[in-house]
């Protein structure tokens, strides 16, 4: 999703720099590099789009070719999933979406907001790079009086974003939602790429992108940093609702949002609590599952639960952990073996 643009960004910037007249060829090429890009994730057309769109207002005869990458991008954004249906995750997230649309008044309470927020300033500076990437490429545009792309630059890299957030308001694991961020990368690379191939010779682009450059190095380190902690918090939080579940007459546990800072109440949660049990061998293994603050079952977010990625290695995990898992459609069965003892 990050690099399979650029087959086509550069074909684009190839015809420009060539002044090369369009034809038939051309357009045959534009759909054969956009289709990696579409085929690589359900968002591919979108990230196309950015980049049709950003050539679209560049003078010169490519204007044309980028013109069909966006029809392309709009056609298949529309019919792809006619073509290919989409998987259980994807439909989630399209049902996700359309949620966050009725809830955007909701906007600034979204859990996918918070988590932006707390990695741009509130607990981490990690997204801080993204912003400094940003200010540097709407920065270099508008030095070089480029209004036009610096407007499109800055309103389409805040479109995905807000789309992005709107997918995850409900929340998800830190992995998922750092994923979701990823497009915005190709939104910041793409302008800065274009302003130093086209005016490699200004130094005062070369200055400010020296200079926001050491800035992002520097943030850098310190999310290195913060992403080198121990992990005795999280872990003894587990541990600790992992006895309280063994204290009681179920095999399950339920964790509101709320209940420990340090622990995440999502399916990840699930899995974390089933192992850890299982290979302490203090206690019969126990699961926790997700619930809402006022302790219903998140059925959704417990649906979600990868089971199948967790047990590829079957034989691992029976040796290890004494676990076996039953993957029959609509069948989960967990059998745990201690000693002998089934």
């Amino acid at each position: 999703l990050l690099t399979y643009p650029f087959l086509l960004i550069a074909f684009w910037d190839r015809l420009r720099a060539k002044q090369a007249a369009v034809g038939v060829r051309s357009v045959a090429y534009t759909a054969i590099l956009a289709l990696p890009t579409f085929l690589v994730h359900p968002l591919g057309w979108i990230v196309l789009l950015f980049a049709a769109g950003f050539f679209i207002l560049l003078p010169g005869p490519h204007r044309r070719s980028a013109g069909v990458g966006a029809v392309l991008s709009l056609v298949w954004g529309m019919l792809h999933r006619l073509v290919f249906p989409p998987t259980a995750y994807e439909a989630g997230s399209y049902a996700t979406t359309m949620a966050g649309i009725s809830r955007i008044d909701e906007f600034w309470s979204w859990e996918s907001t918070a988590f932006l927020m707390d990695h741009s300033y509130r607990l981490t500076a990690h997204y801080a790079i993204a912003w400094s990437l940003l200010v540097m490429a709407i920065a270099l545009l508008l030095s070089e009086r480029e209004f036009r792309l610096a407007a499109w630059s800055f309103f389409g890299t805040i479109g995905i974003l807000v789309l992005n957030l709107m997918s995850m308001h409900r929340g998800d694991t830190a992995m998922m939602m750092e994923k979701g961020m990823l497009p915005l990368a190709l939104c910041t690379a793409l302008p800065i790429a274009y302003v130093h191939c086209s005016h490699g010779n200004a130094v005062r682009s070369r200055w400010i992108a020296f200079s926001l450059m050491a800035v992002v190095l520097f943030l850098k380190v310190r999310t290195i940093s913060f992403a080198s902690r121990s992990f005795t918090g999280p872990a003894s939080d587990l541990h600790e609702l992992i006895e309280a579940a063994r204290s009681g007459p179920s095999d399950t546990y339920l964790v509101r949002a709320g209940d420990r800072t340090t622990l995440e109440p999502s399916w990840a949660l699930a899995f974390t609590s089933l192992l850890a049990s299982s290979a302490d061998q203090q206690g019969r293994p126990v699961m926790l599952l997700p619930a809402d603050p006022e302790g219903r079952l998140q059925v959704d977010t417990l649906s979600w639960t990868p089971f199948w990625y967790f047990a590829i290695d079957r034989q691992r995990q029976k040796e290890q952990f004494g676990i076996e898992m039953d993957l029959r459609p609509n069948v989960l069965r967990i059998e745990h073996q201690v000693n002998g003892k089934r």
